[in-house]
């Protein structure tokens, strides 16, 4: 059964050039925020970056793409919720639902 969702998606851009504690700050205030429930980091980030430093900041919980080494071995195990962000939404005719 799916049921219709109301989705509000925010784009942050910030400089290429920016630190990873920079970063680190930024994803801290997403992790602490309420109102975000997923965080997804675009990769590949700028060289001068870790980006496996900036994975493993993005709270578990709110890590859309599963890529936290949790969630990661999770999946491994067997253990992966089905109801998890990444594996329980979909796209139909521009809309976006959740199972």
């Amino acid at each position: 059964m799916f049921r219709k969702i109301t989705l509000i998606l925010l784009k942050i851009e910030l400089d290429e050039n920016i630190s990873t504690a920079s970063l680190l700050n930024e994803i801290e205030k997403l992790n602490n925020d309420s109102e975000v429930h997923g965080i997804l980091v675009q990769l590949p980030l700028p060289k001068h970056i870790d980006a496996e430093q900036i994975l493993n900041a993005v709270s578990p919980q709110k890590d859309v793409d599963g890529f936290h080494p949790i969630n990661v071995g999770k999946l491994v195990i067997g253990e992966a919720k089905t109801n998890s962000m990444y594996t329980s939404w979909y796209f139909r005719n521009d809309k976006i639902y959740r199972r």
